[in-house]
């Protein structure tokens, strides 16, 4: 008698089962279920046939007991299933609308723009000079030269 028979008649949930003997259950002593090994042929092509025949019912075995199997119905349809894409990498939920994708995008760009180039002053009073000092190493015109 293999172990996962003895498992399935000692487990109460699985009363509801045809194979499930509770009478027996008490007469199965705890020895017999721990020695899984055994040469007998016919207790070997019992236990199997057992097997079988749980494996073709409407329920399956598990640790816990007997789980029914899923209904016909269908279950509902989730989005990665509507979008049918197969593997492909994350992306972020904003990039799914355009629109707020491209916002995104413009604020992005925005910055780096901001970061590369001083900003604009507005001239509030007449010039002063420069506020920031004469940068002496820019070369700001050419020399002509005769060729």
């Amino acid at each position: 008698m293999s172990l996962s028979v003895c498992k399935l008649r000692l487990d109460k949930n699985a009363s509801d089962h045809p194979q499930a003997d509770l009478t027996t259950a008490a007469s199965v002593d705890d020895e017999s279920c721990i020695d899984v090994g055994s040469d007998d042929d016919a207790d070997r092509d019992g236990g199997e046939m057992e097997v079988q025949e749980m494996s073709t019912g409407d329920s399956f075995p598990t640790e816990g007991g007997f789980v029914k199997k899923f209904g016909t119905e269908n279950r509902p349809m989730s989005r990665m299933m509507f979008e049918n894409r197969g593997l492909v990498k994350y992306r972020h939920k904003r990039e799914r609308n355009p629109r707020v994708h491209l916002r995104y995008k413009y604020k992005k760009a925005t910055i780096r723009y901001r970061s590369r180039i001083p900003p604009v002053r507005k001239e509030d009073k007449p010039y002063s000079g420069e506020a920031r000092g004469i940068r002496a190493n820019l070369i700001r015109s050419q020399k002509f030269s005769k060729h």
